[in-house]
């Protein structure tokens, strides 16, 4: 099954890629979606990938593990917060909040702190 499910998204995956600029990026194993840009277009990617994903292997995003991060921390990019599903328990934007959870995980692995 992991298998099918990855010839479902890869078409989604590809046609986002190509809406992509240079530096921006999408890694996806299996259901995990990761999404590298800049900031001020965080939001603007977002929705791109999202919506193939969407449209072309008829998946929905679960807003609830929705999380963003950013090396330079601050305030959320544009948008971001306007995410969380109206029950969220946490915030989406990571990049700003207390050093223990300024980040988030990839594949099980901590980005962005240690823990």
């Amino acid at each position: 099954m992991p298998a099918l499910f990855c010839l479902v998204l890869h078409p989604a995956v590809e046609a986002a890629n190509a809406q992509l600029r240079e530096e921006e990026m999408i890694v996806a194993y299996l259901d995990d979606v990761y999404i590298l840009s800049n900031k001020d277009r965080a939001l603007e990617v977002y929705n791109i990938v999202t919506r193939c994903i969407r449209d072309l292997a008829g998946i929905e995003v679960n807003f609830g593990k929705t999380e963003c991060w950013g090396r330079g921390g601050g305030d959320a990019p544009a948008g971001i917060n306007d995410l969380a599903p109206p029950d969220a328990t946490s915030a989406i934007w990571k990049g700003n909040l207390e050093e223990e959870f300024n980040g988030i995980e990839v594949l099980g692995s901590p980005l962005g702190s240690l823990a």
